[in-house]
């Protein structure tokens, strides 16, 4: 399958670690800058903010198909998935997570969440 569209990611963007999208929105992880980017579908800009301190070392992404705000991001360092509830509506400043939770055992060190999110084994997050 053939990329059908593409755009510069901002130079601030430049570690880029994941990405996920609603069809209208896309959210980009950046792993240096610890900070989630949030660009319109023909790439425009739509603001940044900085991930919660502990979650230092972003590497996926993912929000919940069915709708609602939130977005959840992995941490390649610690194994916790963070939650940040109101992620989607977020376009400037910081976000404190809502909530976290461990991979499950045998996870490893994940580098995305493709849409994959589970609380634990058997039971989707959404």
């Amino acid at each position: 399958m053939a990329a059908t569209s593409q755009f510069a990611l901002h130079a601030d963007n430049s570690h880029p670690s994941d990405l996920t999208t609603d069809g209208s929105t896309i959210w980009v992880t950046d792993a240096e800058a610890d900070q989630v980017f949030v660009y319109d579908t023909a790439g425009t800009l739509r603001g940044r903010w900085r991930l919660d301190p502990a979650n230092s070392h972003a590497s996926g992404i993912t929000l919940n198909p069915a709708g609602g705000t939130d977005l959840w991001v992995v941490d390649r360092q610690d194994l916790l998935v963070y939650h940040y509830a109101t992620g989607r509506t977020q376009t400037s400043g910081s976000l404190t997570a809502t909530g976290t939770f461990a991979l499950a055992a045998g996870q490893g060190r994940l580098s995305s969440l493709g849409g994959w999110c589970r609380h634990s084994p058997g039971r989707r997050l959404f």
